[in-house]
This record gives structure tokens, C-alpha cells and sequence, in this order.
């Protein structure tokens, strides 16, 4: 008896002098890959244009007259990917300032859409790169007795069928001639303003965070300074606030972000602040949740325990409810045009392009709504590239969406589309 009681307390020890070991191997890792700087991160930078600054008429869903930088960095904070865009006069994704007053001659077309349309990832977004071609094709100008083509890019990036319907408010004040509706497969399930699931009370307090910017300074006298936006559910915005645990997001000048000292140095300050020991003190078995797939992040890795559970998202819709909300905003959008040249455009992923196209629930669409005109633009797309050509089309492996030459394809395709529509008596 007293054998086989030394024999478990043997076991018991052996077990927790094992479970001590992986959770210090544990902590340890954790260690060099956050307190070192070595994780992988994003920052994001917006910067207003001063010289355009009086020049405003916000109808657009953004600030106007502001640049956006956005980076993607790897463990050693070298850019692996980034994205420079530009919010025009108007709030909305272009490098030209529209003008709502239509002058004589010109034929104006609004393309209403989601991030693929707003082009976020490129230089120049391809509505911009579709007037251009437009305005080249002489042919087409004399026909419709026009002398310019204005283009007008409403895209919202992670917009629904029910945003289309907002952004097309916004369009009926540019008075355009043509409106284009360009989509995805995957903004038909979208429902933004859907109930969300509740299955972590701390998830679901979004519309009470209080947000804002903290500095972080790299150097002694304070000099160079990056900053984290981080969401709280109560004032103050600091480190010295558990509440802020929310929306972690580096904000760095473009100066500053294309340094990887200085990359590094800031992902060290944040987290050296946000931890605050928190590796040595806490009684939070990382190594147990690590081997159940649960690696903490930075935005949970002080107080992981209070970010359990799955991930808080909207309610899903049905295929009939997806079908009826599509035709819907179809319906709202073409009779907020009456007499203009309206028709929708499925914008294909590379997944379309190269694996299987996701155009059943388009089809579906056309056959709930048999009014409605929609180009599966995976047809005018070039049909002899390699999937290596159509990859750069695309800002794989980091983003899903088009790259600057997909952009100049589509442009192109889209361009072939509107001659086919407009050339028609």
C-alpha cells in the first residue's frame, strides 16, 4: 500500500515537473517571439494632403483628401506587402476629385461595388484606369455624341448587397448616365446589419469602446514616435487600462515603417508595455491552450483567458434570404435610375479564375430577378494566360484581392463590356 502510494505521488511529480517544463519551454518561446519583436504584424498610416485640404465635399464614406499607407511585415519587420491609396475630395477612392455639377458632353458611369471595386491594394484603382480607356476609344464617344467619359468608383470595402444600396445614394448625386453594380461571390452573404451571436460578453461590446491612439515612443528624448490604436471599454486610452484590450493595430509614418530597427523597436516598446511581466506572472497555462491550437496573440496574450471561446459574427443568412436581399438591392438601386443603362458585373477571384468558378448563386440571382443584366466578367478576361500570369494579377500570397496588373486586365475587360452595351441600339 504504502509502495503503491509513492509509486502515484512518483507519477504525480513526474507529471507536473513535465507540465512545468513545456510551460516554461512555452513561455520562453512566447518570450522571443514577442518581448524580441520576432511576430508578424501590420501597421496602417493615413496622412491628410494639406494642399488639398480646403477642397472638400464629403459625400463619400471616408475622410476626404487623406492617403493611406498600409504594411505587412514579416517576423524580422521587413514589408513583405504594402498598399499606398488615395481618399479624393469626396471621401472615396480615387487620385482624381469628382465633380457633382455634370458639364456639357460628358457621359458619366458609377460603379458601385466592394473592395474589389474600391481597389484599396492598388496604386491606381482600376475605375480610374477604366476612364482612361474610355476616354481613348474615340469610336465609342462619337457614337453616344459625347467628348468625355467620367468614371465614378463607389467601392466600400467589405460591403454587402444592402450597402450597395447606400452607395448608390451617394452615386445619384454624381448624376450618372450608366450604373454599374460590380460583385463578388462572397457579397451575398454578407448582412452588415444583421444581429450579432453573442457568445462572449466581452466580444460583443463594440459599440460601447471607447478608441484612440497611443503613443509609443522608440527613442530617449521621445523624438521618434510610433502609435497603437487599441479600443477600451472605459477611459482612459493607455496602457495602464486592462479594459484596453481591443482592436490592436500599429499606426507608423511612412518614414518610420519602412525601417525594420525602427519596425522592431516599436513591436518590442508595444508589447514591453502591454505584457508588463505579464509572461512570468500569470497563472494562465499558455502551453495547454498552445497545444489546443489557441496560440495567444498579441491583442489576447496578457489576459487570454478573457477571449476564450469562438469568435463572435453575424447571424447567417439562408440561400433564400442571400437570393431575396441580392434581388432586393438590385431592384432599390435600378429604380433609383430610371431610363439609365444599369447592369451588374460578377468580379472573379483567382479561385474563379483557376479552380472553380462561384457563379451558382449568381445564376440563381438572374433567375429571381430576370430583369437584371449581369456579365460574368470571368468571360471577357483573357483565356491564354498561365495561372502563373493570372497569380500578378492578384496580391497573392498576402491579399486576396487585385494587384495593380489585375487591376489594368479588368480595366480593360471592363472597358469591353460597356463598348458591348453601350454599341447596342
Amino acid at each position: 500500500m504504502k509502495k503503491s502510494l509513492q509509486n502515484v505521488l512518483l507519477v504525480c511529480a513526474s507529471m507536473l515537473l513535465t507540465f512545468v517544463c513545456v510551460e516554461a519551454g512555452a513561455r520562453f518561446w512566447l518570450a522571443h517571439k514577442y518581448l524580441l519583436g520576432n511576430f508578424k504584424t501590420t501597421s496602417t498610416f493615413a496622412q491628410s494632403d494639406a494642399e488639398q485640404s480646403g477642397n472638400t465635399d464629403p459625400l463619400g464614406w471616408e475622410t476626404p483628401n487623406r492617403t493611406h499607407f498600409y504594411y505587412v511585415y514579416d517576423e524580422k519587420s521587413d514589408i513583405v506587402w504594402k498598399s499606398i491609396y488615395h481618399f479624393n475630395n469626396m471621401g472615396l477612392v480615387s487620385r482624381r476629385n469628382y465633380d457633382p455639377v455634370k458639364k456639357t458632353g460628358e457621359y458619366r458611369i458609377a460603379i458601385i461595388g466592394d473592395s474589389f471595386t474600391a481597389s484599396v491594394q492598388m496604386m491606381e484603382p482600376w475605375p480610374d484606369r477604366l476612364e482612361d480607356v474610355l476616354n481613348a476609344d474615340k469610336s465609342l464617344k462619337d457614337k453616344l455624341g459625347v467628348t468625355t467619359f467620367k468614371v465614378y468608383n463607389l467601392g466600400m470595402y467589405a460591403a454587402g448587397f444592402p450597402d450597395f444600396v447606400n452607395l448608390a445614394r451617394i452615386a445619384q448625386k454624381l448624376n450618372p448616365d450608366m450604373v454599374i453594380v460590380n460583385f463578388i461571390a462572397a457579397d451575398f452573404p454578407r448582412c452588415n446589419n444583421c444581429t450579432t451571436e453573442i457568445d462572449n460578453p466581452l466580444k460583443d461590446k463594440a459599440k460601447q469602446l471607447v478608441s484612440g491612439e497611443i503613443p509609443v515612443p522608440i527613442d530617449a528624448e521621445g523624438k521618434e514616435v510610433g502609435y497603437l490604436r487599441v479600443s477600451c471599454e472605459q477611459p482612459p486610452v493607455d496602457f495602464s487600462n486592462d479594459t484596453c484590450r481591443h482592436s490592436y493595430n500599429l499606426s507608423l509614418p511612412p518614414e518610420m515603417a519602412a525601417d525594420p530597427a525602427k519596425v522592431r523597436k516599436v513591436k518590442q516598446e508595444v508589447v514591453r508595455r502591454f505584457l508588463r511581466g505579464q509572461l512570468l506572472t500569470s497563472l494562465y497555462p499558455y502551453s495547454i491552450a498552445m497545444a489546443l491550437g489557441k496560440s495567444p496573440s498579441l491583442t489576447d496574450l496578457r489576459h487570454p483567458e478573457w477571449f476564450k471561446g469562438p469568435e463572435t459574427k453575424k447571424r447567417e443568412l439562408s440561400q433564400e434570404e442571400i437570393i431575396l436581399q441580392a434581388a432586393g438591392s438590385m431592384e432599390a438601386i435600378r429604380d433609383m435610375f430610371p431610363g439609365k443603362v444599369f447592369l451588374g458585373m460578377l468580379n472573379p477571384t483567382y479561385d474563379d479564375l483557376t479552380w472553380q468558378p462561384a457563379e451558382d448563386t449568381t445564376r440563381a440571382l438572374l433567375a429571381a430577378a430576370p430583369w437584371l443584366s449581369v456579365k460574368l466578367m470571368r468571360e471577357y478576361l483573357p483565356k491564354d494566360k498561365s495561372k502563373e500570369e493570372m497569380y500578378a494579377w492578384f496580391c497573392l500570397p498576402h491579399d486576396g484581392h487585385m494587384s495593380d496588373k489585375g487591376g489594368e486586365v479588368y480595366a480593360l475587360a471592363t472597358a469591353r463590356v460597356i463598348e458591348e452595351v453601350l454599341g447596342k441600339p
